[in-house]
């Protein structure tokens, strides 16, 4: 039989951790997408004042949750397509 490894970012992982890796693959990925969505539309000191959080019961069920000043939220949301 062939033995087939599985990496993902550079680790190793087992047929046990193949789901829990796969999960932490796709969020690290959502949040440097929203991160540099933000980065583009905010400064930094905007980005200081707002709270972001991805909110759900499953990775098909996420939510953003923007929270600070309203006219930052309402920046940021232009800034990710959440309008």
């Amino acid at each position: 039989m062939i033995e087939i490894a599985v990496e993902i970012n550079g680790r190793r992982i087992s047929a046990n951790d193949l789901a829990g890796a796969f999960e932490a693959s796709i969020i690290d990925n959502l949040r440097a997408q929203i991160n540099a969505e933000l980065e583009h539309g905010l400064s930094s000191d905007e980005l200081s004042k707002l709270t972001v959080k991805l909110i759900g019961t499953s990775l098909s069920s996420l939510s953003l949750d923007l929270s600070g000043p309203a006219e930052i939220v309402e920046k940021a949301q232009k800034a990710v397509g959440a309008e």
